[in-house]
């Protein structure tokens, strides 16, 4: 028996209560090398994406949109669930602005019904 924990093999432990250290601890884990997640490159070898990506929506167009959505009732993007008939129902309930699921461009592309049903608007529909 060690100090504190009963064993079902203590009588064949070859470690007497006095040969164990009391204050024995683990090694030491070694450092991260580098804070950069796969640990091949530092941060400063990650070039800056959006100071060398061509601005695509001008300052103009994004305050044109804030101002045309200012004070209005927005339902927000949801991941599941903002079909086209779940959506009308919003606008009959007082939403002035609706925005569909996510579409993937890739089955869109291919026609794939279900992707399609997803870009559907009702005119009633901002």
């Amino acid at each position: 028996r060690a100090r504190g924990f009963f064993s079902l093999f203590a009588s064949s432990s070859t470690e007497t209560p006095s040969s164990v250290d009391p204050d024995a601890r683990p090694p030491p884990r070694p450092a991260l090398k580098k804070p950069h997640v796969d640990g091949r490159r530092q941060f400063s070898d990650v070039p800056d994406g959006l100071a060398s990506v061509e601005r695509i929506v001008t300052d103009a167009q994004v305050r044109t949109f804030r101002d045309s959505i200012r004070g209005k009732l927005l339902l927000a993007p949801l991941t599941k669930g903002g079909n086209l008939p779940f959506r009308r129902l919003c606008v009959s309930l007082g939403c002035e602005v609706t925005v569909s699921e996510m579409v993937f461009a890739r089955f869109a592309l291919k026609k794939n019904p279900v992707e399609l049903a997803r870009l559907r608007k009702h005119d009633s529909e901002t």
